[in-house]
């Protein structure tokens, strides 16, 4: 891959190298693939259900700080709006593959895709988490058994966060503390949320989701994080 890429350079033109499978699933692989690809697969191949889809999520705990605009992890393609995958289920997905910085290829018939999966694909706020950096990909950020909150730090000291439920049976509301995502607890922070379209602010240090359904989760636009005492005497000054 490395001679492959040496000569791709040469061309005089932009050219995305995708390296799938190519020893980028071994032990070994952040020590040359970042460096040979643009983008790399790091799973075996997706399938339409939820067990495949978290099964591809899982194989990027870690790999966020690889990735940065023009090297990309690649757990694979989306599999929203096909049989086998939920309308929450697709929405969960597309949120995580955003959030993780992961190529945002569709893998369903754009042809015969219906309006609610058109508008989870085309959400430009969700695209907008997936494209801008701060430094490095999203990653994993907290996990108690079946809950799990990923994160991505972006320009302007906004955050992307998805609280994501995991359980097959259970509804669970979950909650993360700030420090998780790098801002202090003493912060206050305001929050919308990208699918409902709803703004509110974080509450005790703490941004802390609604009860979600099995397989669920929050997408959130964190943002104009502050020290919630300064906030207060500016307000008293006004």
């Amino acid at each position: 891959m490395a001679k492959w890429a040496s000569l791709f350079k040469q061309l005089g033109r932009p050219v995305l190298v995708s390296n799938c499978h190519n020893g980028c699933l071994t032990s070994s692989w952040a020590q040359w693939c970042p460096d040979s690809a643009n983008m790399w697969r790091s799973s075996s191949d997706i399938g339409s259900s939820w067990k495949r889809i978290m099964g591809n999520l899982g194989t990027l705990v870690g790999r966020g700080q690889y990735g940065a605009p023009g090297r990309w992890n690649d757990p694979d393609f989306l599999e929203v709006g096909n049989d086998g995958v939920s309308y929450t289920e697709g929405v969960s997905h597309f949120s995580l593959w955003c959030v993780t910085s992961s190529p945002l290829i569709a893998g369903n018939d754009l042809t015969s895709m219906d309006e609610k999966t058109r508008k989870v694909l085309t959400n430009t706020v969700a695209i907008s988490i997936n494209q801008r950096y701060l430094n490095n990909s999203g990653d994993r950020v907290y996990q108690n058994g079946t809950q799990e909150v990923w994160a991505k730090a972006l320009p302007g000291g906004e955050f992307g966060v998805v609280l994501l439920n995991k359980d097959d049976k259970l509804s669970q509301t979950i909650s993360v503390s700030l420090d998780k995502i790098g801002v202090p607890m003493t912060d206050t922070c305001d929050l919308h949320d990208i699918w409902r379209a709803a703004n509110s602010t974080s509450m005790s240090g703490h941004i802390t989701s609604a009860e979600l359904e099995p397989h669920a989760s929050t997408f959130y636009l964190v943002s104009n994080c502050h020290a919630a005492q300064q906030q207060h005497r500016d307000n008293r000054r006004l």
